[in-house]
């Protein structure tokens, strides 16, 4: 909610412009009053109001004064200023405090509602914007990626306010049927119904949510204020409501508490009770507590390998895959004697984890498996591990393959943006590596792909469009020779000259003399 404070020495006016504004329509609330400057300074203080309604002629000091004073300890703080014709003067003060908007009095309730809903909206971006930086850091200390020592200071920049933790990692079970159909507008609207149960269901609770994976959605409550009984309730209370739309079931996985500084470390707890899923089955609340020891270890040691077999997909490394696949099936699954159901849920999940990285080098999954491809289906006539192992095996090679032509001809696109690029600035000072930001290749394999297609160096082809262009320029008699060099891009003529003689035979001299005689 936008938290307002209004400020006027006049009561009915004060009083008038509560009662006959809908702030709640418009997100806001009425956070304070103040019948003078030196009275709204002092409120201010004490609600920490968003936005102040103030009129500019009172008692004491104006409302322009009193907005200098808040914005010294309130700087993000918007004002709607309101002046009499008389005071306009004054109303050039507003823009010393940035004021959002002046209104003239007599008040016009079709003015002041327009100026409200402008604030309204403004505030409703700026939070969006602040929602998506703080999820992405969140985000970033759920995977242990900002150091200890960063930390505090990314707390007190995202207006983190979390101290004792725990975190439910909420799995959409349909994800495995859109994801086979392609329909991500659908999983789209299924996230935002799931993330708006959320905050109805813990209320006024302090949390946050953050979709770590198009499936996953982790919620993150600061538990100072509650036990296991009220957390229980909460993901109860989460679960009951999404299902009460037919078309969603949802699976919850729950860490222990934990304290901020261990985010990452409840995060896995989290993840690891979700895996559970598996033992549990999908509408089941997982708490990592009561996971048995030896659950913990075999989870560990499947997230582990399907980690390292999404990184070797991304890699392209084929014969690292086979290794990871082959380890994942008979040293983990078959030797740790791992139930046939289970052993079906982690294939369904490497093979829709290798189906996602496919969307996202937007190949369509039916380009590669075909269109009748259904795991589940295609799962449930499968009855041995080495079945189940050679089904995977055969769509991670298909995928592979998918996405190494892909890489290809990104890299092939990439060369032609860079010879276009080389064609278009080779007259300025530039190199290797200006050419392969401009084209998001790395230096080394965009010099040998130049090499082998153009059958020069980097080099010497700019050198072969400098000289080229040089000469061009040297058949006009008029131009300089240190103008030629600058132009083709050497500041300084005299090595431009040793570099046009090498490869021409004649100094830049010589040959425009040469060729102005003929």
């Amino acid at each position: 909610m936008i938290k307002v404070m209004i400020v006027d020495d006049e009561r009915f006016a004060r009083e008038g412009m509560k009662r006959t504004i809908d702030w709640k329509k418009y997100e806001c609330e009425i956070c304070g009053e103040a019948s003078n400057g030196y009275e709204g300074i002092e409120v201010a203080r004490k609600t920490k109001p968003d936005l102040i309604v103030t009129d500019i002629s009172m008692p004491g000091i104006n409302g322009i004064e009193m907005a200098q004073s808040i914005k010294e300890f309130l700087p993000e703080c918007k004002f709607i200023v309101i002046t009499g014709y008389d005071d306009f003067q004054y109303a050039r003060g507003a823009v010393k405090i940035n004021a959002f908007d002046f209104i003239l009095k007599p008040i016009d309730e079709e003015e002041f509602l327009s100026s409200i809903e402008k604030v309204h909206i403004e505030f409703k971006k700026n939070k969006e914007h602040i929602d998506i930086a703080r999820e992405k850091v969140l985000l970033d200390m759920m995977r242990g990626k900002i150091i200890t020592s960063k930390l505090d200071e990314f707390i007190r920049e995202y207006n983190i306010d979390l101290k004792s933790i725990i975190i439910g990692c909420i799995e959409n079970d349909n994800y495995q049927k859109i994801l086979e159909k392609d329909r991500f507008d659908i999983l789209h609207e299924q996230n935002e119904y799931i993330k708006n149960i959320i905050h109805l269901s813990i209320g006024e609770i302090c949390h946050y949510i953050v979709e770590c994976h198009e499936n996953i959605i982790a919620v993150i409550i600061d538990t100072e204020e509650l036990v296991h009984k009220d957390i229980a309730n909460i993901f109860e209370s989460i679960q009951l409501e999404v299902m009460k739309r037919k078309d969603n079931t949802i699976t919850i996985g729950v860490s222990n508490f934990g304290s901020i500084n261990e985010m990452k470390k409840v995060y896995d707890e989290s993840k690891q009770a979700l895996k559970n899923k598996l033992y549990e089955g999908k509408g089941s609340i997982i708490y990592f507590v009561d996971l048995k020891r030896e659950n913990i270890i075999k989870w560990t040691y499947i997230l582990n390998a399907e980690n390292e077999i999404k990184l070797s997909l991304r890699a392209g490394d084929k014969n690292k895959i086979s290794k990871q696949l082959h380890d994942i099936y008979f040293k983990v699954l078959k030797d740790n004697n791992i139930g046939y159901g289970i052993i079906k849920q982690v294939s369904i999940e490497i093979v829709l984890m290798a189906l996602k990285i496919l969307t996202q080098y937007n190949i369509s999954v039916e380009k590669v498996l075909g269109e009748e491809f259904e795991a589940y289906k295609k799962v449930e006539g499968l009855h041995t591990i080495n079945e189940l192992y050679k089904w995977v095996n055969e769509i991670i090679i298909s995928v592979l393959r998918y996405i190494k032509l892909e890489n290809i001809n990104i890299s092939e696109s990439g060369l032609n943006k860079a010879i276009k690029y080389i064609n278009e600035h080779y007259t300025e000072n530039i190199c290797l590596k200006d050419v392969s930001r401009q084209v998001y290749l790395s230096e080394s394999y965009l010099s040998r792909r130049i090499k082998k297609v153009v059958g020069i160096s980097f080099v010497e082809y700019i050198t072969k469009l400098r000289i080229e262009k040089a000469i061009e320029y040297l058949q006009n008699s008029n131009i300089k020779v240190s103008e030629v060099a600058l132009k083709v891009g050497y500041p300084d003529y005299r090595y431009f000259s040793r570099i046009f003689k090498k490869h021409t035979g004649y100094s830049p001299s010589e040959f425009s003399n040469y060729n102005n005689q003929v």
